[in-house]
C-alpha cells in the first residue's frame, strides 16, 4: 500500500486553495468510485472449509485500508490434495440448504465480506477466493497496483470533485467537466482490462497446505 502523498501532489499541481484534508478526502472518494466501478483491485483470500458450515468470512491479510465488494472467482480442494475444482457463481438466496456433499459446487457472495457455499461440505478442505476490493472511507494508503497504473486518473477524479464546489476560489466547472471526462475514460479502461483478464481458471493453491 502507498501513501496518498503522490496523488495529492498531482492534485496540488493543478489547483490552489483546498486544504490538505479536503484534497485527501477527494482522493479517497475518487479511489473508492474507481475501484467500485472497475473491480480493478483484486486480492486472493484463503479460507478453510469446515464440515457442516455454509458461510465463511473473507479476511484480507495485512491492510485495513481495503474493503471487499465482491467475489470474482472461487475454487476448492480437499486437504489431502487432488483436483482443484472451480465453484460456480449462483444466487441461492431463499432456498433451503438441502443436500450435503464432500465439497461444494456453487458459491454466493454475501455483502459485505462473506461467502456462502453449497452443497454444505461434509469434509474439511481449502477454498481460494479472488475478491474485488475498494478503498475504505478512512484509508490512509492506496493500493500499489492502483497507484502504479492510475495515479493520474485518481487525481483527475479528485480535481473534478473539488472544482465543482460552488462558492470557492477553485470553482471551475469547465475544468471539472474535462477532468471528469478523463477520469471516466480511465475507469472504463480499467473495467475493460479487468473483464478481459477474468476467466474461471483454477486459483493456485499454497503447496505447503497439501503435504501429507
Amino acid at each position: 500500500m502507498a501513501d496518498l502523498s503522490y496523488v495529492a501532489q498531482l492534485v496540488r499541481a493543478k489547483i490552489r486553495g483546498p486544504s490538505e484534508p479536503a484534497i485527501r478526502l477527494a482522493i479517497i472518494e475518487s479511489a473508492r468510485q474507481f475501484c467500485t466501478e472497475s473491480w480493478f483491485v483484486r486480492r486472493t483470500v484463503i479460507a478453510d472449509l469446515v464440515p457442516d458450515t455454509e458461510t465463511y468470512q473473507l479476511l484480507l491479510d495485512g491492510s485495513t485500508d481495503l474493503e471487499i465488494i465482491g467475489v470474482r472467482a472461487a475454487d476448492v480442494q480437499a486437504l489431502d490434495g487432488g483436483e482443484i475444482r472451480p465453484l460456480v457463481d449462483e444466487d441461492f438466496s431463499g432456498v433451503e440448504p438441502g443436500r450435503t456433499a464432500r465439497q461444494p459446487t456453487v458459491y454466493q457472495f454475501v455483502p459485505y465480506g462473506f461467502i456462502a457455499v453449497r452443497p454444505v461440505p461434509t469434509e474439511a478442505g481449502l477454498m481460494r477466493v479472488e475478491v474485488a476490493c475498494t478503498v475504505a472511507d478512512d484509508a490512509q494508503t492506496l493500493p500499489d497496483d492502483l497507484i502504479t497504473e492510475y495515479a493520474r486518473a485518481l487525481s483527475q477524479g479528485a480535481l473534478a470533485a473539488l472544482q465543482t464546489q460552488a462558492g470557492t476560489d477553485w470553482f471551475n466547472p469547465n475544468m471539472a467537466a474535462s477532468n471528469q471526462a478523463m477520469y471516466s475514460a480511465a475507469v472504463t479502461n480499467a473495467k475493460g482490462r479487468s473483464l478481459r483478464n477474468f476467466n474461471r481458471r483454477n486459483l493456485r493453491a499454497r503447496p505447503a497446505r497439501f503435504i501429507v
